[in-house]
């Protein structure tokens, strides 16, 4: 670097006094290097530039991606051996108001604490290494790593240093300033609340649905999504009251069926190319530690507990950023407002620091589609419950094929038009606006009504030629107790053997 660019560098950061132009300094150091790395690593995949706000109360990292997701990271200051804060025209601690807001390239850190945590690692593998054959390590102990983070103000980068017994590496990262909107920001003018409205920030009097549960199991779940390439998911949230023991169509037929009892379901379906998945949460209390549904009433403006349904969509690409930060999490906390905000609350334990309260990282974003899918009974018909997404892996969805033995079918599939006219297919009992089921059980009832009606039915009979050289089948004529030996019933579906 040329004198110029460093006497510039010192003029920009120094007054005509030569004091520096920045009133506040933050100085930390802390051996936590593997915690930060892994923090770090989890909000990369929301942008890499991001927006890094540094208080008494600890460290806050923010990133948005096209204003429909972002997350924030809070650090707190316990994490760190040395934490300092202060003004160097004065020594002692500044006001807990006072910040200082820088614009950095998070992946450029997260990849610098990814490599220093490796290699302490690596260090530490080589202290308990073969030695002739015998194993000796360094008095029993491992080095810890040491980093050092300090910034002095706007102008001077961002300095992070890594240290240990054989070396120390220090780094400088080019600060800048980042247009972007810290939305949890306290407005304190008019115009600020009305642009406060559209931020994308969960709004705590409007939650519609809170959920708590362990993260593990929502990795594993969120894996199994991403293996079935999921391309548009529907989460769905219920807390009704059912019978036991009682079918979901006939539940108001058959209310004295069973006691009621409170049925909890967090369940997610996926689209995808292979069609619609259905994945079943455990609502074990141990795994499933909250599930509460929110709404409103007509008189009144507070939010309060009810027993319904709701189901919202969202992009799975977007869903899936979050993959890394509930790998590394112990508990998950799902909340959505009425404006279709999703927020993602997740707490990262150091297992090293058994008395550090937890990293807390939030995601924010926004569902696909803003409308409210509400299922109630008592407004809305039966049928639209029966085929309700969340039910299209429900074998009572079908309850019209299990009746397919009836004498009396509702429905009778249409004929060979071949042979047979409209006055002859109007006299079978048809309706002209319902349309026709296809299945083996539908043609078997079918020929036998038609046989009853005096309708014929065309059917290809094969003779052997002259000679007898080119063997064909005849006609057969099976009867119906040996046809239902070729169908097999599996709960409510119907198996064809596949030489029919």
């Amino acid at each position: 670097m040329s004198d110029e660019s460093l006497d510039f560098q010192k003029s920009s950061g120094t007054s005509g006094n030569g004091v520096s132009s920045s009133p506040f300094t933050f100085t930390a150091s802390t051996n936590q290097v593997s915690h930060l790395a892994d923090v770090f690593s989890s909000i990369t995949s929301i942008n890499s530039q991001a927006l890094m706000i540094i208080t008494t109360n600890g460290i806050i990292i923010y990133s948005e991606y096209n204003h429909i997701c972002n997350v924030q990271l809070s650090i707190d200051p316990s994490l760190f051996g040395t934490y300092n804060f202060y003004s160097e025209n004065n020594t002692s601690s500044s006001q807990n108001n006072e910040e200082l807001r820088l614009g950095v390239d998070i992946s450029l850190i997260s990849d610098a604490f990814i490599a220093a945590a490796s290699s302490s690692v690596s260090k530490s593998k080589t202290k308990a290494t073969a030695n002739n054959g015998n194993t000796v390590t360094a008095n029993g102990s491992v080095d810890n790593q040491v980093c050092y983070i300090t910034y002095n103000g706007e102008g001077y980068p961002l300095v992070i240093e890594f240290e240990d017994s054989l070396m120390s590496e220090k780094i400088e990262f080019l600060t800048f300033y980042l247009d972007m909107t810290y939305p949890y920001d306290v407005s304190n003018s008019q115009e600020e609340e009305e642009e406060e409205q559209y931020n994308l920030v969960i709004n705590h009097s409007e939650i519609q649905f809170e959920v708590i549960l362990k993260s593990d199991v929502f990795t594993n779940l969120l894996k199994d999504l991403q293996q079935i390439n999921t391309i548009d998911l529907f989460m769905f949230i219920s807390n009704e009251m059912r019978q036991l023991g009682s079918n979901r169509q006939n539940s108001k037929k058959s209310r004295k069926s069973g006691p009621l009892y409170l049925d909890k379901q967090f369940n997610f379906i996926s689209k995808g190319p292979i069609g619609h998945s259905k994945l079943i949460f455990p609502n074990e209390k141990t795994i499933l530690e909250k599930l509460n549904i929110y709404g409103m009433d007509h008189d009144d403006s507070e939010m309060k507990p009810i027993n319904t349904s709701l189901i919202s969509c969202y992009n799975f690409g977007n869903f899936s950023k979050i993959f890394k930060a509930v790998k590394l999490s112990i508990k998950c906390k799902i909340m959505k407002d009425l404006s279709g905000i999703l927020s993602i609350q997740l707490l990262c334990k150091n297992p090293q620091l058994t008395n550090y309260s937890g990293t807390l990282i939030t995601f924010n974003m926004l569902e696909s589609t803003t409308i409210v899918d509400k299922f109630d009974k008592n407004e809305e018909p039966e049928e639209f419950e029966r085929f309700h997404l969340n039910n299209i892996f429900e074998d009572e969805s079908y309850e019209y094929i299990k009746d397919y033995n009836d004498k009396n079918p509702k429905r009778v599939p249409m004929p060979n038009i071949e042979s047979t006219n409209i006055q002859e297919y109007e006299e079978l009992g048809n309706e002209k606006d319902e349309p026709p089921i296809l299945s083996y059980a539908s043609f078997r009832n079918n020929s036998k009504s038609a046989t009853s009606n005096n309708v014929q039915i065309n059917e290809t009979i094969y003779e052997e030629d002259k000679n007898g050289n080119n063997k064909k089948r005849k006609k057969e004529i099976e009867s119906a107790k040996d046809s239902d030996k070729d169908v097999k019933t599996v709960g409510s579906a119907i198996e064809i053997p596949l030489f029919l």
